[in-house]
């Protein structure tokens, strides 16, 4: 049975991040998680860590104690991972946002993006049910937050949006805007805010792995 999600991606330089996660933070009683656990319980992370400091492939969930309770891990058995020894965040049925953070390299950024899945399935139960909705709000206004703040790139659909930061340093040649990434070639946006394109070109310098990086530019 499908899951109805919500989703929206951007770019965010370091001050971007910073700016909004700030915001997320003032939003209630918020606590971020990493995706896995050596333990059941899981510990709220004190500070997330910077783009060069973050494990790979872990992902982030922010939790609004002041609008929900409902947050959920699976057991080893049930984690679907390399890693058969940790805990999970069992965010289809937790009232959690999937917080995606964009990694970055010395001069380059790749999109991310935040998720959150709106209905989840009673024990027993042959519909879904809707989550709180101040939890849907919640992250409702995350999203108006940054469609506020942030700039539409119109050469990619569904849109990603850059933040302020992140786009100052584009259009000053500073930031390169990286769409999808593999050993030998990338897709980059070139342009400025306004007028940009999609543009495929050889790696000349692979900075930080030759592992495969492929990101949907269409649905």
């Amino acid at each position: 049975m499908p899951f109805p999600s919500r989703e929206i991606k951007y770019y965010m330089s370091e001050n971007d991040e910073k700016e909004f996660l700030d915001f997320v933070k003032s939003c209630g009683d918020v606590v971020f998680f990493e995706s896995i656990s050596r333990t059941p319980e899981f510990q709220p992370l004190l500070i997330i860590p910077k783009s060069n400091e973050r494990k790979e492939g872990v992902q982030f969930y922010a939790f609004n104690r002041s609008v929900s309770n409902r947050f959920f891990t699976r057991p080893p058995s049930e984690t679907k991972l390399s890693d058969k020894d940790c805990y999970s965040v069992n965010w289809i049925d937790s009232s959690v946002v999937c917080l995606g953070l964009c990694d970055r390299e010395q001069s380059s950024v790749f999109y991310a993006g935040m998720c959150v899945i709106s209905h989840y399935l009673e024990q027993n139960a042959s519909s879904l049910t809707q989550k709180e909705p101040e939890f849907l709000k919640w992250f409702e206004k995350m999203v108006r937050w940054i469609n506020k703040r942030y700039t539409k790139l119109a050469c990619t659909a569904p849109f990603i949006r850059i933040g302020p930061d992140a786009g100052k340093l584009f259009e000053e040649g500073r930031l390169t805007l990286i769409m999808a990434r593999n050993p030998l070639r990338e897709v980059v946006i070139e342009g400025n805010l306004i007028n940009n394109r999609q543009v495929s070109r050889n790696r000349i310098n692979a900075s930080r792995s030759d592992t495969l990086r492929e990101s949907e530019t269409t649905r």
